[in-house]
């Protein structure tokens, strides 16, 4: 099985399910609700694994940003950011384990009251624990997003810091009026380019850095800038081909 495949959580349990939850739920009370109780290790490790799966899954088809907001749940997710979220693996491990890590702590510290969970409303133990997990997705997203954010505008600040040019120190290799014509044509390519494509050619442009480093520096994949890199160069093709553009060149780092 993959391991972002899971068995989506129905609003509606069986009475099956819901029975057993609910005796369950008593002998974990008849045990003190203790952590160390067999039964309560059990039912926590269970919704562990459950809301890993669940919350992967639609982190990967990048539907967990729409279930938040059907409940009411709002929070910035650029789609540049989810995106990178629903291609990279570690992403998701590392916002799953916030968020889950979170949500099995309050949802059994909630569950040991006696009037938060009711079998008779329809819902199993399952399915209200992942409204709890969706509940603090949101907090577990924005420690990731924060870092992410932050080296993305360290490395695109100033698109052409390093080389601008300047009558009295040209960039190297091009004199003063090539240099203002690749000003021009980079700014025409990445005219209303997100952050990620803006700090990829900063790195390239200003430090000439190789796509292993630009990956590092950004907390990205490999794959991921050459991903954007080469759909920069089917822009930056499509400019020139209308004339838009005369130095098409926003790839000095390919393939390095």
């Amino acid at each position: 099985m993959n391991a972002d495949s899971a068995t989506m959580p129905r609003p509606q349990g069986s009475a099956e399910r819901l029975a057993a939850d609910a005796a369950r739920l008593k002998q974990i009370r008849n045990e003190g609700f203790r952590p160390d109780g067999p039964r309560y290790r059990e039912l926590h490790d269970e919704l562990w694994v459950y809301g890993w799966r669940v919350m992967r899954a639609w982190m990967r088809d990048g539907t967990v940003v729409a279930r938040c907001r059907l409940k009411g749940l709002r929070f910035p997710a650029p789609y540049t950011e989810v995106e990178e979220m629903m291609q990279r693996v570690d992403v998701r491990d590392e916002i799953a384990h916030t968020c889950v890590s979170k949500a099995v702590k309050s949802f059994l510290s909630d569950l040991a009251k006696e009037d938060f969970w009711d079998a008779k409303k329809g819902a199993t133990l399952r399915t209200y624990f992942v409204g709890r997990c969706l509940m603090l997705f949101g907090d577990a997203y924005r420690m990731w997003a924060g870092p992410y954010r932050r080296r993305l505008e360290a490395a695109g600040d100033g698109i052409w810091r390093g080389i601008a040019p300047a009558p009295d120190r040209p960039a190297p290799g091009l004199s003063f009026d090539e240099v203002i014509t690749l000003q021009e044509s980079l700014d025409r390519i990445l005219r209303g380019a997100s952050k990620e494509d803006r700090a990829i050619c900063q790195l390239i442009l200003a430090h000439d850095a190789s796509h292993e480093q630009i990956a590092e520096q950004l907390g990205m994949t490999r794959k991921a800038v050459e991903r954007r890199m080469a759909k920069l160069r089917g822009r930056a093709r499509d400019l020139a081909a209308v004339g838009v553009i005369t130095v098409p060149s926003v790839s000095s780092g390919t393939g390095r």
